[in-house]
């Protein structure tokens, strides 16, 4: 009976994750169906879109009309008493 080797490498490298499968952006040093452990971390664009709220863009984007200048926003806005994100961070609770 053949004994497992605990000898490892690391190699770093990018990848595309396409129609299920990690392509990465260099050509691995491995025969073919040799097994592998991954490790894999999102880039931040990926985490940051996850942390955006799609649902809220979208239904602002219904209601705008586009009318309003960025000066005409923000007198509007600084007559709202309290704290904006507080607001928003309330809503978004609501909802989840």
């Amino acid at each position: 009976m053949r004994m497992p080797t605990t000898t490892s490498s690391v190699i770093t490298t990018n990848a595309i994750y396409e129609k299920g499968l990690l392509r990465p952006m260099i050509q691995l040093p491995f025969m073919e169906a040799s097994e592998v452990t991954l490790t894999i971390r999102v880039s931040s664009r990926d985490v940051l879109d996850d942390l955006t709220d799609w649902e809220s863009i979208e239904e602002a984007g219904k209601t705008a009309d586009g009318s309003l200048t960025i000066e005409q926003v923000r007198c509007l806005t600084a007559s709202i008493p309290g704290n904006m994100a507080d607001e928003i961070l309330s809503s978004r609770q609501e909802r989840f």
